[in-house]
């Protein structure tokens, strides 16, 4: 159901991420992130791979709900123009934001595009050019914790089971036990 992911198998995936790119003729120019959740992908990946980094911010959930559309809150756009462009998200989760960020960026020029994420799930309608790992499970990075533990909290009333896996998951990440219980 979780799979949570820690700040030392966050860098160790990032860096399994970055040999595969290695492995490549790709000439990346730039890192692009997709924000939130590729940010902290991409800065490490841009010491590793070094390489520069712009951001663009997509909304497509809202907690663990998904929205209708995906949408641009914020856009790298001229900065990318001719570039050979390397599109980070953290997961492929439905593919929709990587579709989305892939056609928005087609649309200013790109000399060339290729995605790369931490995990890759089946259901994903966008398989990243690059990925380290398959899972059909909701991944808990640690940087979504404060995210995460008030989807517990609302959880807790509505379905039990689930928000008790959640809280194990955050467990898992060596969170205070005064976080997963809302009391700091």
């Amino acid at each position: 159901m979780f799979y949570p992911v820690n700040c030392t198998e966050l860098k160790l995936l990032s860096h399994q991420l970055a040999k595969k790119i290695k492995q490549t003729e790709n000439n990346f120019n730039v890192i692009v992130a997709i924000a939130r959740g590729g940010l902290s992908v991409a800065n490490l990946l841009s010491y590793i791979l070094d390489l520069p980094v712009t951001t663009i911010s997509v909304s497509t959930y809202t907690g663990m709900k998904k929205q209708n559309t995906p949408h641009i809150e914020y856009g790298a756009a001229k900065e990318v123009e001719g570039c050979n462009v390397l599109l980070v998200d953290d997961v492929a989760d439905s593919g929709e934001t990587l579709s989305f960020c892939q056609n928005y960026l087609k649309k200013h020029k790109v000399a060339s595009l290729s995605l790369a994420t931490l995990f890759y799930k089946p259901s994903s309608t966008v398989k990243p050019d690059f990925f380290v790992k398959q899972t059909k499970d909701w991944v808990v990075f640690p940087y979504e914790f404060p995210e995460m533990t008030n989807i517990y909290h609302e959880m807790k009333s509505t379905d039990t089971t689930k928000a008790e896996q959640l809280k194990q998951a955050l467990l898992k990440l060596k969170l205070p036990q005064q976080i997963t219980e809302g009391k700091l």
